[in-house]
Parts: C-alpha cells; structure tokens; sequence
C-alpha cells in the first residue's frame, strides 16, 4: 500500500531587500511604527544666531523676547571689532553691548559672542574681513570684552568662518587665524 498523503509546505522563498518575500506581490506593507520621542538631554542647548547688534535695544529686546517664548536658551551673535574700536582703545557701542547681554542673561538666554571685522587702523584700511597685522591687537580687544562680561557671556567665537574667503580677505590662511587663537 502506499503511505498516507501528507501536505508539505513549500519552502518560502528569500526575502527582499524591501522586506517582500515576493517582489511582484500587491500586498502592501503595514506602516512604520512612529518612533517614541526622546527628551533631549539635560544639558542640550537651542537657541538661535542672529544680528542683534545691528539694530535698535528696543528690537534687540523683541527678539529676545521671541526667544524667550520660544524657550530657546542660546542666542549666537556678533560684535564687530570694526564698528567698536574705531580708534585703537577708544570703545563706542559698549552701552548697547551691556544691555543685549543683560537682556538675554535676565530671560535665561546665554549669549554666544562671535568677535569679527577688523578696524582699519588694525589692518592697514584693508577693509573688515582683512586680519589685523598683529594678532595682539584681536586679542586685547576680545580680552576687553571678556574681563567686561565674564560669568554673563556662554562663550566667545574668534572670527566668522575663517576657511571661507568671504570672511577672511583675501583667502583663509589658518596659520594667521591660529594666531589669533
């Protein structure tokens, strides 16, 4: 007598790289599951760059302000060493300086200050994206700034993107920036 039928499955075929057994099958997947959020960690900074030099207090203020509701705790901008010191030792805009810095610090927003132009008594009138001739001259004007604002500022940023030549004239020289460090 022959032996009792019995059904054997077909082995399935390998899966693709799409996770299909069957590439030609209209099957359509199910949906990714949506990932669980994370908190960011405890020590995460958002915040924002931006020009708050360049305009009035009062709208300096509003942009903070925009931050704050934002809760941002960060806020990069720049100072121009140029609009500065105009004159070696001699500091015009200092006053709106202290109060952008007292603004952000009294809204819990830590300031990120980045330090660029050159004046041109510094650089030979070679225009603000020139280095200064002598890297001592940065220094005591951004040790100026930091013995001022020490324990108000997050940190200070040396120049605007050196390695492009858009901000460092006439080409990047990274030996000439180390200098500055």
């Amino acid at each position: 007598t022959d032996p009792p039928a019995t059904a054997t499955a077909s082995p399935a075929p390998a899966s693709t790289a799409g996770g299909s057994a069957d590439p030609t099958s209209s099957a359509t997947p199910g949906p990714t599951p949506t990932p669980t959020p994370t908190a960011p960690p405890a020590d995460a900074l958002f915040g924002f760059a931006g020009h708050l030099m360049w305009d009035s207090v009062p709208r300096a203020m509003a942009a903070l302000d925009l931050l704050a509701e934002d809760r941002m705790d960060v806020v990069r901008f720049d100072v121009s060493w140029r609009n500065t010191e105009t004159r070696r030792g001699t500091y015009e805009w200092l006053e709106k300086l202290d109060a952008i810095v007292e603004g952000a610090n009294a809204r819990n927003i830590r300031p990120i200050i980045t330090v660029l132009e050159t004046p041109g008594w510094a650089n030979g009138g070679r225009g603000p994206w020139h280095p200064p001739e002598r890297a001592s001259d940065y220094g005591s004007f951004v040790g100026m700034l930091a013995s001022r604002y020490a324990g108000r500022v997050l940190a200070w940023e040396i120049w605007n993107e050196p390695d492009i030549g858009l901000f460092w004239d006439p080409d990047p020289e990274p030996r000439r920036y180390t200098e500055m460090l």
